[in-house]
């Protein structure tokens, strides 16, 4: 599937349920092939069954999203993700299930969307680091 098949899958889906914006599932989306990349740059000596990527949890998942939204967005990741209506791992959980159903993103059989639950909470990962710095004078 192209990218623009892609993205014109995810328009429709928000087209249907506004519960998140395109730019949340694109993010997802480009985050978890960033993230099998980075396993399978890893672990290049590692051949992989039938040419099938390597296989990622969902709390890997999602603390994968939160270095990456740290990293792009820094003490703005948290007002990012307030706009993307993303107020807890779950929601990432929910944008990868809704991805896998129109086929963008894949599963295997040991995956599930209990695997985003709880994973960390929000203000402590996007909120509490930049409170404690600026009590340091960073």
């Amino acid at each position: 599937m192209t990218l623009e098949e892609q993205l014109d899958i995810i328009r429709k889906i928000c087209e249907e349920d506004d519960t998140f914006p395109p730019m949340a599932y694109c993010f997802v989306r480009d985050s978890v092939h960033k993230a099998l990349d980075n396993i399978a740059k890893t672990k290049r000596e590692i051949v992989f069954d039938n040419d099938e990527p390597p296989d990622i949890k969902g709390a890997d998942l999602c603390r994968f999203f939160r270095d990456t939204l740290i990293t792009r967005f820094g003490p703005c990741a948290i007002d990012v993700l307030d706009t993307w209506n993303i107020k807890q791992t779950s929601d990432f959980g929910k944008i990868v299930y809704k991805l896998i159903s129109v086929e963008i993103l894949g599963k295997s059989e040991n995956d599930s969307i209990e695997d985003f639950d709880d994973v960390y909470d929000f203000t402590e990962a996007f909120v509490m680091p930049y409170k404690q710095g600026a009590g340091r004078g960073i």
